[in-house]
């Protein structure tokens, strides 16, 4: 690393980036020598990290009122629309959730708004903005016609998605000549948050440690009979099922940008149970890419 860049991260983030590089190092280490005897650890051993990390808050990652799904929305739509330099005609956004980003597009002159989803859980506020309602499964949108929309984003869903690819290659079929498809998903399935139990207990791999059962029974004390909203459903996939992303494309679409997070906080974790990880039999990365970005334009 250059001496600029290094001046630039200042000691405190040098420091810190040494160390977690070390801890990444070491949890291979450990991961590759390990001999996978255990799927998972012991029951009672669930009960003491219950014990140690349940005074810490567990919420959210975002915040789920009204104001800050509408601030996160402004955020999001700023961001596409520099990208595009321009207000698109026609959105469709998959697994909108509440609905707001959309709305937000409505707001700002886009003639066309569509959610797509399996299940209608649009605010009624989202509705009356004039956003349309698609139920459809992502990975078959039989119901929109092939070069539907100019512009087709997600976030935070396609982790939840069956057959990734199929989604992927969905979005490309229905995206218009000149349109644009930006993709950004996570926490996957084997990094540290990947249950998306941080809203249940702040313990990263849980989900990977210790059978679901005891993290859906634990969920149900601290959450009450509404608890499995707090555990969404994910789709359970390593990092090879998003391979697919850094294929060489079709000549009509062009790779815009591609990024993914990287977790390696927790590597210490790994370290000390590198038996249940070996046990996943999934590639060593899957632990630590924890998120992807992807953009594509297809061509006019």
């Amino acid at each position: 690393m250059p001496v600029s860049e290094l001046k630039g991260l200042g000691i405190k983030q040098l420091l810190s980036n040494k160390y977690n590089w070390y801890k990444y190092r070491k949890a291979h280490r450990s991961f590759m020598n390990a001999v996978p005897f255990r799927n998972y650890l012991p029951d009672h051993l669930f009960n003491e990290v219950v014990s140690e990390y349940k005074k810490i808050p567990a919420a959210p990652a975002q915040d789920y009122s009204v104001e800050g799904m509408e601030a996160l929305a402004s955020e999001r739509v700023r961001y596409i629309k520099e990208k595009l330099g321009k207000n698109p005609d026609s959105v469709l956004e998959i697994g909108p959730g509440a609905g707001f980003v959309l709305k937000k597009f409505k707001e700002q002159g886009v003639q066309k708004a569509s959610a797509l989803d399996i299940v209608d859980i649009l605010y009624p506020e989202v509705k009356k903005s004039g956003v349309e309602l698609i139920l459809s499964s992502a990975n078959n949108m039989h119901p929109i016609p092939d070069k539907s929309f100019d512009l087709v984003v997600s976030w935070s869903a396609l982790e939840h998605i069956p057959e990734p690819e199929k989604v992927f290659w969905e979005c490309l079929r229905i995206l218009k000549p000149g349109g644009y498809l930006f993709l950004q998903f996570g926490p996957l399935y084997y990094s540290p948050w990947g249950y998306h139990h941080y809203s249940v207990l702040k313990y990263p791999y849980l989900h990977l440690l210790f059978p679901e059962r005891l993290i859906h029974e634990y969920a149900k004390q601290v959450r009450g009979d509404g608890y499995e909203g707090y555990l969404p459903w994910t789709n359970g996939q390593d990092i090879n099922a998003y391979r697919f992303l850094k294929q060489q494309l079709p000549s009509e679409y062009l790779l815009e940008s591609y990024g993914s997070g990287f977790d390696y906080y927790s590597a210490h974790i790994i370290s000390k149970y590198p038996e249940v990880f070996k046990s996943k039999q999934v590639p060593f990365e899957s632990f630590f890419v924890d998120s992807i970005q992807v953009g594509v334009y297809r061509k006019s």
